[in-house]
């Protein structure tokens, strides 16, 4: 049967792209689920025989679900000139397919392609230097529903006031979520849908302005309820 090929290329965010990985990695992707039964599934490049797949996976669940495909230990299927095998020591996410297994239309979301590397035993990272500028990130989940986050990044020297405030479309302020000195570092911020009143909030595109002095960081977001 007929599937739909979406190339990795096309859609990923070229600051967050993982590059070449190796077949002792753990390919991890968030979907936002519609509950409508339809699959999907990870297709490789390993550079030498050709394509290499994943097993199709049921999307049965609605909301936000951590997705993984562990090359060494999950089931790898040939597509198109593939052999079944990973057989390259590089490899290069070429694609996600998708195909219709139940409702014939619905609204699936991608985010955060992420590798995760096996590390020997007894490796100790080593702990992460302090930011060198103010930054906020992307919102994750996004679209979200009930929370979501960012990471607010203050650079050093001493603590400083920040202040991190929830906008509509229109520009009125909904809820402030900090107004207070940060020490330098990394700091996680959550927002659960809700105005200064506790309210929740309508479905719809927020923005969330984050100022340090005279820098200002924003981002949006989508409820979706």
């Amino acid at each position: 049967s007929g599937f739909i090929r979406v190339f990795y290329d096309d859609i990923h965010d070229p600051l967050a792209t993982p590059g070449k990985f190796g077949p002792s990695d753990v390919l991890e992707v968030y979907i936002f689920g519609d509950g409508s039964g339809n699959e999907f599934r990870f297709c490789l490049d390993d550079n030498e025989s050709g394509y290499e797949v994943s097993r199709w996976i049921p999307i049965d669940w609605i909301g936000w679900r951590l997705v993984t495909f562990d090359v060494r230990r999950d089931s790898v299927f040939g597509w198109i000139t593939g052999n079944g095998r990973i057989d390259g020591p590089n490899l290069d996410v070429d694609s996600f397919h998708f195909r219709c297994r139940g409702k014939m239309k619905g609204a699936i979301y991608l985010d955060r392609l992420m590798v995760a590397r096996r590390l020997p035993t007894g490796v100790t990272s080593q702990p992460a230097s302090l930011p060198e500028r103010f930054q906020l990130s992307r919102g994750f989940p996004n679209p979200f529903n009930p929370t979501v986050q960012w990471t607010l990044s203050v650079p050093d020297p001493g603590a400083k006031k920040v202040t991190v405030a929830v906008y509509d479309v229109r520009g009125r302020l909904v809820r402030v979520l900090a107004d207070r000195a940060f020490a330098p570092g990394r700091h996680v911020l959550r927002w659960d849908g809700r105005d200064g009143t506790g309210r929740s909030l309508p479905s719809g595109v927020y923005m969330i302005r984050a100022q340090l002095g005279n820098e200002v960081r924003v981002q949006k977001v989508t409820l979706a309820r």
